[in-house]
């Protein structure tokens, strides 16, 4: 697959201060989770996804943060890479749009023997995934890209992998997509941060889609 990069403006991150002011209002009763009922998805959103919990690697990284001066997100976004892919032990890390400097960092720093593969629908399909992370960055990929690519991780997905999707913000036409990838029979847990989503192949897990005030 040749991946043509659209790099979106309409980030959460570059809006107007009151506009984010008010989706974090909207969403006030979902912080920390305490509207899940499911043990296991209250945990991963809790501790996982929302925990202030620090690392070692958090130090340095954060330097390497402060030196990169365009193109990235809050840091906290990063972190949580980071804690997801600890805490699947990822093997392998598969992305779909253009991969920064800080995303490799965190990841390595993470997880140091994980595989990096980027873009390559074809290559996949002859290579199954192992405790794989999959990531999709949207914003550097066109609609139909995101799409396709997003639709060929719900198929080829195993339980031990995650999907992690920046950018749902693109388009309501990516929005009303990410609605219905949430409920494809292979997602469990799926949670829906605004801005981006994650979606837990766990079969031991509901398959819901919870909203988190992130």
């Amino acid at each position: 697959m040749s991946c043509t990069y659209t790099k979106c403006s309409s980030s959460f991150y570059n809006r107007p201060i009151w506009n984010r002011a008010f989706i974090w209002l909207k969403r006030f009763r979902k912080r920390k989770g305490y509207s899940i009922q499911s043990p296991s998805a209250f945990s991963y959103a809790r501790y996982l996804i929302l925990g202030k919990d620090q690392y070692y690697a958090f130090a340095p990284l954060k330097e390497l943060y402060n030196k990169v001066q365009s193109n990235k997100l809050p840091r906290k976004r990063y972190e949580l890479l980071f804690r997801i892919a600890n805490d699947m032990q990822a093997k392998e890390w598969v992305s779909f749009g253009e991969t920064g400097e800080l995303e490799l960092a965190y990841l390595k720093a993470a997880r140091s023997k994980i595989i990096h593969r980027s873009c390559n629908l074809d290559s996949l399909l002859a290579s199954p995934t192992e405790q794989c992370l999959f990531l999709v960055n949207s914003e550097f990929l066109t609609i139909e890209e995101t799409k396709k690519s997003i639709s060929f991780i719900l198929a080829h997905a195993n339980k031990k992998d995650i999907l992690v999707i920046s950018g749902l913000q693109y388009s309501k036409d990516l929005r009303v997509f990410w609605k219905s990838a949430t409920q494809h029979p292979q997602a469990r847990s799926s949670f829906d941060l605004y801005e981006a989503g994650i979606v837990c192949f766990n079969p031991s897990y509901p398959q819901k889609c919870y909203l988190l005030n992130y």
